[in-house]
């Protein structure tokens, strides 16, 4: 049997705006560009910060999220703007 290929996190420049909902600390639906919808799993926060020296400054919190729908997202919480983003889709 052929092994089964791994998703490939396909990125988007620039990220999405994206509204999602949290309760709890925890993203529970996400819709980007009329899709999206209920989160029935998810990963993280990843956390990132870096070039705090900078001008190029990052800090964030990444999740990996799947929606009732289908899709498998990477969306992030810019902390500076108090943001949300889909940074890109799994594949």
């Amino acid at each position: 049997l052929p092994a089964e290929k791994p998703p490939v996190l396909r990125l988007w420049q620039p990220p999405k705006p994206a509204q999602v909902t949290v309760v709890g600390g925890k993203p529970v639906a996400v819709r980007v560009n009329g899709s999206g919808g209920v989160v029935v799993a998810w990963a993280g926060p990843y956390r990132w910060q870096g070039e705090w020296w900078g001008e190029g400054a990052f800090d964030r919190d990444d999740y990996d999220v799947a929606t009732a729908d289908g899709a498998v997202w990477r969306l992030f919480y810019h902390r500076k703007e108090k943001r949300w983003y889909v940074d890109g889709v799994y594949d």
